[in-house]
């Protein structure tokens, strides 16, 4: 199950909005199109703010477009990586949708 978890929540509310804007603008290298969120893991990168953990293309998300509706998630529709926090690469889509459409990606003869 997908939900909006509490940092994205209290960005929804106006709380830390700014901050978190000012820490996606102070990570991001912009690599063509991509907007490549910097961190310290391999994948989807996070954020934590006030004791509260989000991953990063999900607030990019929610401060550009808004909240993210229960039971969906979001897909990078452009293949790049995961950490592309660039919203116009990505869509709200269903989890089943996104399995699929790794699943495609990864394995292109088996999908097609």
């Amino acid at each position: 199950m997908v939900t909006t978890n509490a940092l994205e929540l209290a960005v929804l509310g106006g709380l830390f909005a700014e901050e978190i804007r000012a820490k996606l603008q102070d990570y991001v290298l912009t690599d063509n199109d991509c907007m490549l969120f910097r961190g310290f893991k391999a994948g989807y990168r996070t954020i934590c703010s006030h004791g509260l953990v989000a991953k990063a293309h999900r607030l990019a998300w929610t401060l550009e477009r808004g909240e993210i509706p229960d039971f969906m998630t979001l897909d990078h529709r452009v293949v790049c990586r995961t950490t592309c926090i660039n919203v116009n690469h990505m869509e709200v889509v269903t989890l089943r949708v996104n399995i699929q459409r790794g699943n495609a990606r990864r394995f292109p003869r088996v999908f097609a």
